[in-house]
């Protein structure tokens, strides 16, 4: 459990600083991210510290954070906004996150 803590950790992380200098006129769009992406590392942290279907749901919410964080994320790269190869490191962590999230929540059933 603590492999996906600290890889939320450390990708929500990399899009802070990915996303601290965002083109005017993209400020809405990179706060969201950046809200979605600290919010996987938030809700996963919480969920760690809660059982059963309390526990799935708070793990559940994370993996639906780090959706979001990657839409954003790609919506803000096809505008040009951030750069496609360091938006794709942090893409890669968030992948790696929802991946073992989808696996506890599902042992969980």
């Amino acid at each position: 459990m603590l492999k996906v803590q600290h890889k939320a950790q450390t990708t929500a992380g990399k899009a802070l600083k990915l996303l601290a200098e965002t083109p005017r006129g993209y400020g809405d769009l990179a706060d969201q991210c950046r809200r979605a992406a600290v919010s996987v590392a938030l809700n996963v942290a919480e969920g760690f510290e809660r059982r059963g279907k309390d526990q799935r749901h708070m793990l559940t919410i994370a993996r639906g954070s780090a959706r979001e964080a990657s839409v954003a994320l790609a919506l803000l790269v096809a505008a040009g906004a951030v750069e496609a190869e360091a938006a794709a490191e942090v893409e890669g962590g968030l992948d790696e996150v929802r991946a073992m999230l989808w696996v506890m929540c599902e042992r969980q059933v």
